[in-house]
């Protein structure tokens, strides 16, 4: 399947299927967003797909979010990631972001401020993590925490996991819906959701205009 310019084609070795990890979801759809900090697909999934829509949806799901490398097995060079040690280094810093704990709101807002700029500094403040708290987990706890994710990521099979961003709801493995999310993420998640839907699921596609363009 061609994925086009909107996702990060990644190539996993030793990949095995595993039980997913389970989360308390009381009720409400669990979306698992695979991502990397500097892939161009996963910014453009998070700021023009999750962001816009999460406000009418946030009551409908909750988000598991995990920070796609790989690791390499050497001591000296604890992970790879696909654009470098700055991207290994960014997502050890969204970890130790989240691992604060500020809800899921604040992470939604954060990781979108993050995708837009990578100014950990002023995104810290503009949504209320302690800078202190957080420089102390990239000291101390970061490739820790990140290891975790690696776990996350070797639940997933081969084939499975050949791009990201990647989308996964209710653990389900359904590649077809996560290509559609990735374009079509409000109205996918609709489909998912039972009645009564919330208002954003009600509201109409508005077609683009494309200026200067005649249409024959």
């Amino acid at each position: 399947m061609k994925t086009g310019i909107f996702s990060c084609v990644i190539f996993i070795s030793g990949i095995i299927m595993a039980a997913p990890e389970k989360i308390d979801t009381n009720g409400l759809l669990k979306v698992s967003i695979f991502f990397s900090s500097l892939c161009p697909g996963s910014r453009k999934f998070i700021t023009q797909q999750l962001y816009p829509n999460y406000e009418g949806l946030k009551h409908r799901i909750v988000i598991e979010w995990v920070l796609y490398q790989e690791d390499t097995g050497f001591d000296d060079v604890k992970f790879y990631c696909m654009h470098g040690s700055k991207e290994c280094d960014f997502n050890r810093y969204i970890v130790c972001a989240l691992n604060q704990g500020r809800g899921q709101d604040r992470d939604v807002k954060f990781i979108n401020c993050i995708m837009h700029e990578y100014d950990f500094r002023n995104c810290l403040a503009k949504f209320g993590y302690r800078w202190s708290k957080f420089r102390n987990c990239i000291d101390q706890k970061g490739y820790s925490i990140l290891s975790h994710h690696v776990a996350k990521v070797k639940k997933i099979k081969l084939r499975r996991l050949s791009y990201i961003p990647a989308i996964i709801y209710d653990d389900q493995d359904y590649e077809n819906i996560d290509f559609l999310s990735l374009r079509k993420f409000r109205q996918t998640v609709c489909s998912k959701l039972v009645s009564p839907l919330p208002n954003i699921c009600h509201k109409k596609v508005e077609k683009p205009i494309i200026k200067g363009l005649v249409l024959k």
